[in-house]
């Protein structure tokens, strides 16, 4: 009996996701466009980003109004106060 086999592939030519996109559909169709279709058994591994970008998750930078302690923060470690704002809120 053979062993099991795992492949990781990597899905190109989805577009920009926005929200209400239909993801399952537009990673199916980008799937079988490379030449790669889902299978039964397939196990898909998303980012939370792509999921957000659907669901209309996704909020400006400039939504944050960075905090005292953002702003030092962000000096510190020449980062950008507003990003750092939100990974704190």
């Amino acid at each position: 009996m053979a062993p099991p086999e795992m492949r990781m592939i990597g899905i190109a030519g989805l577009p920009r996701i926005r929200e209400g996109d239909d993801l399952a559909a537009l990673i199916a169709e980008a799937s079988a466009a490379q030449g790669t279709p889902l299978e039964e058994g397939d196990v898909l591994v998303l980012t939370q980003r792509i999921v957000s970008a659907a669901e209309g998750r996704i909020l400006p930078r400039a939504h944050f109004e960075p905090s005292p302690y953002a702003r030092a923060w962000s000096e510190r470690w020449d980062k950008d106060p507003h990003v750092t704002e939100a990974v704190l809120s």
